[in-house]
């Protein structure tokens, strides 16, 4: 919701529930996809994780695309 509230503010508009609503469930997705998704697809986790359990590695594997 901070997000929101700076963009309001930064320019100078109100947005209607409709709006507020779709500012909020695009912001939802893209934080999911930068702390969720990025890691879940990095090569040195992926590394890590197969190192330990392959298995799991295929299985974040499988998941991360929902994040995107």
């Amino acid at each position: 919701r901070f997000d929101m509230d700076a963009l309001t503010e930064a320019t100078g508009r109100t947005f209607s529930e409709a709006e507020r609503a779709e500012f909020l469930t695009v912001q939802r997705q893209a934080n999911r996809w930068t702390f969720l998704g990025s890691g879940m697809t990095h090569p040195n986790f992926l590394a890590t994780v197969g190192g330990l359990r392959p298995a799991a590695r295929a299985r974040i594997e499988e998941m991360a695309p929902t994040f995107s």
